[in-house]
């Protein structure tokens, strides 16, 4: 027969420091100045790991929640050990940590240093709040991954600095007005949202931040934004509206070739901003300017562009080049001073909506000029007979090489040569993009199982994609494109690269879903890689360790969904990893949980398991 057991193993009252006083005041009946949650919220939390308490007016989080790990003194007597009465739900060895930490809407000023003791806490909201400091324990939250502050009235977050696991950080709607430099420590954040606070400028630092995908840092006080700013490549969105940027204190943004939004609304400039690379820029937001000039060829270089937001600026005319948009949607030109509508708007072919209303045009009633719909069909049917316009087919499921016609002038001026489903391309546009010096070739999403070797006579090409094709070998004669700075070969049918890749300039190599069992050994020569993806491939080993050690620029690299059986433990040497992805292997150690920890976590783990003489100093 079962022995009842005579005590609970509790978390000792040592390991957090409580006062008998504190304690009888928690558990006492409640008065007019005590706030207390039900148990039933507080049950449930221990169960499932998330406390969520909104909206109830409370002004302190209540002592016994940074203790709920324990069982108190009161809940000590009401327990029944007999197994027979013991409900399921109420058992104590179910309980697990709080992951999930939600205070949101409510009153609360203080946010104590015992928060230090959720020490496995993934999410901390605390938005709409009234907070106006943060503990410097709050920094001991190594687990912690989303910290929401938004709407209270922080002036600080300097202990935010040293949280080295957090992805998504908003402390919008506050008082702060310096960023650190400090927050270049956060090289795992994605998402940074400090828009609606007083900050001037943004440190030199936040280069480091090569994570991020979203910046928010609208409707503040920044007049200066450092070109370090260039070396986020992952970045996808970058708000900077209603701040205090002129033409002279904006950066070049060069080569941001993730970036698909960018909103510099409500500033001062005098100019468009400079977009070089920027191949995958989809909306561009430059309203409520004192943008007096579109550049002749600036266009020209964003052949993706869907929507163009230039209202309330002092254009007078539009360049011609701007018919080139061919993406086009969206096209907002009112408020500015255009006195007649642009015949270079008609060959806009996807053009949805135009907006032209407060601006001195007199051809045009302005019943049809307010109209954002019917301008376009306006403009549209008015030019048609006079421009000619042809309007290829897009919907298009295949091309042939007799089919494919493009613009020797679009060439030069968007230096990109872009095609899909197509199973042979005329020699004769290999020499076009040659002679006009293209620096992207997209060739992905094709059936190409061999590709011509003029397209490496374009020794100009700086970005190259030949992804999902059918290619089974990797051409020798690319090696001629010593400019390389991208180069995709993801989703083949390759299983080696069976050259030396020599390129000096090589900063992301994607040779995911092939079929490589190893990791090239010319790989290893790239001494400019920052990023490698061989994610689902057959990979069964981790070779050459040493070697992706000695490639110190590497910040991220993507094995999983392979066939890995051992981790080596000397991997934990590789520091400058930022982003380490081994899940989906066959190997068991590390564990799993070991994984889902992050990167720092899982390097310092593996460094810990070197022999002594192994590891550095």
């Amino acid at each position: 027969m079962m022995k009842k057991s005579s005590r609970i193993p509790v978390r000792p009252k040592s390991a957090i420091s409580t006062s008998s006083t504190n304690s009888e005041a928690i558990f006492s009946p409640c008065d007019a100045s005590t706030e207390e949650i039900p148990d039933e919220i507080i049950r449930r939390a221990r169960l499932s790991g998330q406390l969520k308490y909104n909206n109830k007016n409370l002004t302190v989080i209540p002592d016994r929640i940074y203790r709920i790990n324990e069982l108190d003194d009161r809940e000590r007597k009401d327990i029944d050990l007999s197994l027979d009465k013991l409900c399921q739900e109420q058992s104590w060895w179910d309980f697990v940590p709080v992951t999930v930490l939600d205070f949101s809407f409510n009153r609360i000023t203080l946010l104590k240093s015992d928060i230090q003791n959720f020490a496995e806490l993934k999410v901390l909201n605390l938005q709409y709040n009234n907070l106006h400091s943060l503990p410097q324990e709050l920094n001991q939250l190594a687990c912690l991954n989303e910290l929401i502050l938004n709407n209270n009235q922080l002036d600080s977050i300097s202990s935010v600095y040293s949280l080295p696991q957090l992805y998504k950080l908003n402390v919008s709607n506050n008082n702060i007005n310096i960023i650190s430099k400090d927050i270049g420590n956060l090289t795992h954040l994605t998402v940074l949202n400090i828009s609606n606070n007083k900050i001037e400028t943004l440190p030199e630092d936040i280069g480091y931040m090569k994570a991020l995908t979203h910046i928010d840092a609208s409707n503040n006080l920044i007049s200066y934004v450092p070109s370090e700013i260039n070396m986020l490549s992952q970045l996808k969105v970058l708000d900077l509206n209603k701040n205090q940027l002129n033409s002279e204190s904006l950066p070049l943004f060069l080569d941001m070739r993730n970036l698909t939004e960018l909103n510099l609304s409500y500033n001062q400039l005098t100019k468009l901003p400079i977009c070089t690379d920027c191949k995958n820029l989809s909306h561009l937001i430059l309203g409520f300017n004192k943008i007096d000039d579109l550049e002749n060829d600036y266009f020209l270089t964003l052949p993706k562009l869907s929507l163009l937001s230039l209202k309330n600026n002092k254009i007078a005319e539009l360049c011609p080049n701007i018919g080139d948009l061919i993406n086009l949607t969206i096209l907002d030109l009112s408020d500015n001073e255009l006195t007649s509508v642009p015949n270079e708007l008609a060959t806009l072919f996807h053009l949805k909506t135009l907006f032209l209303g407060g601006n001195p045009i007199k051809t045009v009633r302005n019943d049809i000029l307010r109209d954002s719909k019917r301008i376009v069909s306006y403009i549209k049917t008015s030019h048609v007979n006079s421009h000619q316009v042809h309007t290829p087919d897009r919907n298009s499921q295949d091309s042939t090489s007799s089919e494919i016609k493009i613009d020797k002038y679009t060439l030069d001026r968007s230096k990109t040569l872009a095609l899909s489903k197509v199973i042979n391309i005329p020699e004769s546009l290999y020499e076009i993009a040659q002679d006009v010096k293209v620096e992207q070739a997209d060739l992905s999403h094709n059936r190409l199982s061999t590709v011509n070797s003029k397209l490496f006579n374009i020794t100009s090409i700086r970005e190259l994609d030949l992804s999902n094709n059918i290619l089974q070998a990797v051409p020798p004669d690319i090696l001629n494109l010593n400019k390389l700075v991208y180069l995709n070969l993801g989703n083949n049918k390759l299983s080696d690269i069976g050259i030396d890749l020599n390129f000096p300039h090589l900063r992301e190599l994607n040779l995911s879903y092939n079929k490589f069992k190893r990791i090239p050994e010319s790989v290893f020569g790239l001494k400019s890689l920052e990023i490698l993806m061989m994610n689902n491939n057959h990979l069964d080993e981790i070779n050459q360790h040493d070697g992706l050690i000695q490639l110190n620029k590497l910040t991220v690299l993507d094995l999983s969904n392979n066939n890995i059986g051992k981790i080596p433990c000397e991997l934990g040497l590789a520091k400058q990893l930022n982003h380490l992805n081994l899940i989906g292997n066959s190997f068991k150690y590390p564990r799993q949980d070991i994984l889902h920890k992050g990167t720092p976590y899982l390097l310092s783990f593996l460094r810990d398991k070197l022999p002594r003489s192994d590891t550095p100093p």
